[in-house]
């Protein structure tokens, strides 16, 4: 969209499970930022979508991708009080 959002971020900001693994199974780039910086990684943290979380971090995120404001995902998890997520990434290299 105008944002820079693909199928990938709206997926992971909503929850949609499938529609992940079924863009990341087509070879979407799981890196990809929009317009301030955020990945799909950085809207499930956001969100609190954990499952999502792990999904993209088996397929390559980048845990310790910073937003053009110069927040990374543990930041933003810690922010929105998702310590089970803010685990998840610490345990994946973040």
């Amino acid at each position: 969209d105008e944002n820079g959002w693909t199928a990938l971020h709206c997926a992971a900001f909503k929850g949609s499970l499938e529609v992940v693994r079924l863009l990341i199974d087509r070879n979407v780039d799981v890196n990809c930022e929009d317009c301030e910086g955020y990945s799909p990684l950085h809207c499930a943290v956001e969100m609190g979508h954990s499952e999502i979380v792990q999904v993209l971090m088996r397929r390559g995120a980048d845990v310790n991708a910073k937003i053009k404001k110069g927040c990374c995902a543990v930041k933003i998890g810690s922010l929105m009080g998702e310590d089970g997520i803010v685990g998840l990434l610490l345990d994946g290299g973040a």
